[in-house]
């Protein structure tokens, strides 16, 4: 975990899979990077790149929610476009490794199914990601991603203002009477 302040209330979990050494799947490290950087009050930032994926579940209990922020595959979309969805939507985007099981544990997605059978999955579960080129070993973020990071940094800020309440409402005109 990156270092953040001490959590004395429920705070809004960001985690970032991903690995930055293989191009795209480095994007999620960007953005906690970013954020760690503005060191916002009421999140707490994990660099799941650099902790190993399987430690997801070391970090759900007591959350108030948790935004996920990784490289996302996404036929028919752009690279670099971002996508701000529920993480239980039916029409989300698999993560880049979202079914596969590797040698540092389970997925994120299993880590999640078997949080919520744990009872230690926050009500809610955000997925902020960006569409991915290219996921080749040893290259950095493509150059869609690359500004694609300060509207994913954007995007998470937003969500955890409206989760917080804090976020002023669009109002629509209001009509004059005649």
């Amino acid at each position: 975990m990156l270092p953040n302040r001490a959590q004395t209330a429920l705070s809004i979990l960001v985690v970032a899979p991903g690995n930055p050494m293989a191009g795209d799947d480095g994007f999620g490290q960007r953005v906690a990077a970013r954020l760690q950087d503005l060191d916002p009050p009421s999140l707490q930032i994990v660099d799941l790149g650099r902790e190993g994926p399987a430690g997801l579940l070391d970090h759900l209990e007591n959350q108030a929610g948790l935004i996920l922020v990784d490289a996302v595959t996404a036929p028919g979309r752009s690279p670099g476009e971002i996508v701000d969805v529920d993480w239980a939507s039916e029409g989300r985007p698999a993560l880049v490794h979202e079914s596969a099981l590797s040698t540092h544990g389970l997925s994120i997605a299993r880590q999640l199914e078997l949080a919520a059978g744990l009872g230690l999955l926050p009500g809610r579960v955000r997925l902020i990601g960006a569409v991915l080129e290219s996921t080749r070993c040893g290259d950095g973020l493509s150059a869609p991603l690359v500004p694609a990071v300060s509207s994913a940094v954007e995007a998470v800020l937003r969500r955890a203002e409206i989760w917080e309440g804090r976020a002023e409402a669009v109002r629509a005109p209001r009509r004059r009477s005649s």
